[in-house]
Order: C-alpha cells, then structure tokens, then sequence
C-alpha cells in the first residue's frame, strides 16, 4: 500500500513513520510505503558529520532551513519540494532478514522508475544509491526496529540541485548531483512521479515471491468458461476474484455459486456483488473501528427471486465438464425463508441424478441459524458440508459485521449431531490482522466442533474497497498450522498461501476419504 502524504515536514513524517513502526511490529497494519515531499531540510545520519555541510547554521537558520541529527544509515543529505521522498515500512521477517538485499531493493526500485522516463539508472559496487552516468540522482539511508524498516530513499525530481552545493553529499567531496528533469530534458510533475514511482515500488515490495503466481490458459480455460456460459450457472470463482481461477478452469474445475450474485451479508473480505442496506455495525475497540471505513458498503444491487430452473442447469454443467467432485456454495441470502438451503438440496439432488457416483461438496452459509435449514442440508445426501468460520473470533466485528463466531460454531455440530459420520469442512483466512496464536485458538475450536477437514489460507485483497492484507503469512508458518492441524486430529489440513476451500477440494476428500477408511 502506497500513501501519499504530500508536502510535510520532516519531524512529522518522522513521527508518523515510528507511528507506524509500532504499529507493523503487532501485525496491526500490513507493509506500506509512505511518499512523501519535504519543505528545505538538511538531515545527517547516523555516521555522519556536521564537517560535511559547508556553509554555517546561522546561515541556513535566517533562510528557515533546519539541520538535523536522526538514527538513519549513511552521512548528510538535502530535501527539498521537488524531490520525491519514500519511506517504506516493511516487516523483513516476512521476506528476507538482509538489510544489505532490501537496499538493493530499493535502488531497483529508482532504476526502473527512471527507465519509465527513459533515464538508465546505475548503481555502483560498494556505494548504495542510484548514478545517471557521473551524477547521483537518488540517495538512500535507512533503519530497521526488530526487522521492520523505516527511512528510506529520495530521487530528485524537479528540486533545486544547487542546495546540494552546500554540503559533501553523502559525506562524498565533490560529489556531482543531477534530477531527472535535468537528465529527461521535460517537465516531469511530482503527482506524475508518484505514480510512476509506486507501480514500480510494487513490483518490487507488493507480494512476496511466494504469492506470484504463473498464469496458464490452455484449451480447457476456455471451454470451461463456454460451458458455464451457455448454462448460464454462476461461480464463486469469478464472484470472489480467486486467484486460482485460471488455473482451476484450466483444468475443467469450478466451484458454482448458487441463489444468485447479490448477497445479502457485508463481508469486509469479500468482492461479492452486496444488496440491501448497511446494517448498524456492532461497536469494537477503537483499534478496530479504524477499519471499518475499509469494508465495502452496500450497493443496492437487485436481490433476485429463487430461479428453480437452476438446479437442472447446474447437473447439466457439471456433466458437460466431467466433474467427479463438485463443489455448490451460494451467497447468503436473509431475505429467503430458508435461507437458501432447499435450493441446495434441489441442487444436490438434480447433480446426482445426471451423476450418480459424483462426489457433492456443499459450502453453505449459515441460514440465520435455523435449525431447519441445516436440516434440509443434511438431508440432501452430500458428501461433505462445509460451513467456513474465515477468521478468528476477536476480527469477527470488522471482518464479518453480521455473522457470530460462536453461531458458526454451532452449525459444525449441529451437522454431526443430525448426522453422524457427516464429513464436515471450514476454512481460515489469515492476514487480516489475527495473531497466531488467535489461529491455533480458533483451530481447536473448529476441532471441539468436531470439524473433520481444515483448509488454511492468504487473504489477498479482492478490490480497493475491500480490508487491506495486514500481512503476508510465510510458507513456513502455513507449514505449522498444518502439522498443529494433523496433531489436533484434522483429517485433512491444506494449509498454503493460495489454499481455498474448493481448491484441489477433490484430492483432499481422497485424502479424508483414506483416513477415514483406515480410521474405521
């Protein structure tokens, strides 16, 4: 996330950045980058010396430009409105615990956002900044508390290079500066700048490795999307934004959404199209309320009547593609008796009519908790119910406003207990600023609720309106949450950044299916 904070002076942007710091260190915000210009500043770092500013104090003091000491790297620098100042706050533990590799970063940063103008930036073995040929153009200092940075780089962009005159830059005599209007030979506008500068700062900071994913389209993609059109069947794959999507098509896999496109809930994680209007939100700590202008508002999208033709559209999809396991979630849908559950069966029963040896995975909401509608679920013979619990208890008002976390437990039971040896499913999202050990928590929850199947994954941000991504949870913590998982009893834990409820759903009930078996 990039925030522009526009003309502020450089003791307040300091702030701000300890602020924020403290902040990224509990996981109450994810990694961000503040942009920022500064009125006329000299600052000295922490190795630096006062031996470098070349003309005196009193000087710089009548013309109301300050000089000051901060507990950055490097030596003495100038800012000054003009220049383009970035100060990243990023968690290292998350990526690589190298301080040495993030500058690097950084000045691959500057050297594509000049390319974008044109300009061949360089760097120099063991210097850190960016050149244009013999002149330094974009310097950089930075710091870090328990891995988490702060400080950062400037380019010069249309300030004044003179000031520069003034002091050994970067404690370098006679070292030559230049700005990117000077080098371009254009006019280069700050707000243009920014932009530039924060689509080339994503690249780079936006995702982890680990969540850059190889996009494949084959023949399949695009007959799986022919079939769901001329059915007319909508999936929660294209509703929700998945990430996987692509690659699930591609293999002749979708998960179908029924009841419509419009729900009735305001789930902040959540890109579904939303109806009705905004319902009062529950109060939280002021911690938490700070997010709630995140969650998307309620659109008065048009709540449909239940198509009963849907059913037979859906088995008729499903045998087109060749599906043996099949996964049916809908939106949720207050406005209806039942919630929806009678749709589900009917669903169910036209799916196994036209496949009778077809695994049918149902992810339902949870009907208001209406006992009746769980039971008209469970009657419907599916194979697997899953009813997802998303996120730990203490997120639950800003994360899912109209849903209850204990109600959501009590729907996993009351499945077993309707039905016994009913194999039950839920999901965790994390990243949106939970605590691990609030996972774990919530995981021998699902477990007490005798919840057979777990699926653990990235929350990745769907749309601007939606929660940020507080953090990027590591492979090697996904890898946790699956061991702890299969030592609490899961039967089957996909815990991994892009792990979804339907994602790989049908090797995951052969893996619950097995253990089952030998269970028995």
């Amino acid at each position: 996330m990039i925030l522009d904070m526009g003309l502020i002076d450089y003791e307040d942007a300091l702030k701000t950045q300890r602020e924020l710091v403290s902040k990224r260190k509990l996981q109450i915000i994810g990694d961000l980058a503040l942009v920022v210009e500064h009125p006329s500043v000299f600052t000295i770092g922490r190795s630096g010396s006062r031996n470098n500013l070349l003309v005196d104090e009193k000087f710089l003091s009548e013309k109301g430009i300050k000089v000051l000491d901060v507990d950055r790297g490097g030596d003495i620098t100038f800012h000054s409105p003009g220049q383009l100042v970035a100060y990243p706050i990023i968690d290292l533990k998350k990526r690589v615990r190298d301080l040495h590799n993030y500058l690097r970063e950084l000045e691959e940063v500057v050297v594509s956002f000049l390319k974008k103008y044109g300009v061949k930036g360089v760097t120099r073995k063991g210097s850190t900044g960016v050149w244009v040929g013999e002149e330094k153009i974009a310097f950089i200092g930075v710091a870090a508390k328990d891995w988490v940075t702060y400080h950062g780089l400037s380019v010069n962009i249309s300030n004044d290079i003179e000031f520069f005159s003034m002091i050994n830059p970067c404690g370098i005599k006679s070292l030559r500066v230049t700005s990117l209007a000077k080098v371009s030979r254009q006019a280069v506008p700050m707000y243009e700048a920014k932009k530039v500068f924060s689509s080339e700062f994503n690249k780079v900071f936006g995702v982890p490795q680990w969540l850059k994913k190889r996009v494949v389209v084959n023949s399949s993609f695009f007959e799986t999307k022919k079939a769901l059109a001329d059915f007319s069947v909508n999936t929660v794959c294209e509703s929700s934004m998945c990430p996987n999507q692509t690659e699930c098509f591609s293999k002749k896999f979708a998960a179908f959404m029924i009841l419509g496109k419009v729900c009735t809930r305001s789930c902040g994680f959540c890109s579904v199209a939303k109806g009705e209007s905004n319902p009062t939100v529950p109060s939280a700590g002021a911690q938490d309320q700070s997010l709630y202008a995140r969650i998307p508002s309620l659109s008065k999208h048009r709540l449909l009547g239940i198509d009963t033709e849907e059913p037979a559209r859906i088995a008729g999809c499903v045998e087109r593609l060749g599906l043996r396991h099949v996964v049916l979630t809908s939106v949720a849908r207050d406005d209806v008796s039942d919630g929806g559950a009678s749709q589900f069966a009917r669903a169910a029963e036209s799916i196994r009519c036209a496949s009778k040896d077809i695994v049918i995975e149902l992810l339902v909401p949870d009907f208001g908790a209406r006992k009746a509608s769980i039971e008209t679920i469970v009657r419907s013979g599916a194979d697997i119910i899953g009813h997802n619990i998303e996120t730990v208890r203490r997120l639950y008002p800003v994360v899912r406003s109209r849903a209850d976390y204990s109600r959501s437990l009590a729907i996993l039971r009351t499945i077993k207990e309707l039905k016994r040896g009913q194999l039950t499913k839920s999901a965790i999202l994390v990243g949106l600023g939970e605590k691990r050990e609030e996972v774990v928590e919530t995981m021998k929850d699902l477990r007490a609720s005798d919840c057979d199947m777990l699926t653990i994954g990235q929350y990745l941000m769907p749309g601007k309106e939606n929660l940020p991504v507080a953090r990027f949870v590591t492979p090697e913590e996904f890898g946790e949450y699956k061991s702890i998982g299969e030592e609490m009893g899961f039967k089957n834990v996909n815990s991994a950044p892009f792990a979804r409820s339907s994602y790989f759903a049908e090797e995951n009930f052969k893996i619950c299916f097995t253990k089952s078996k030998e269970i028995r």
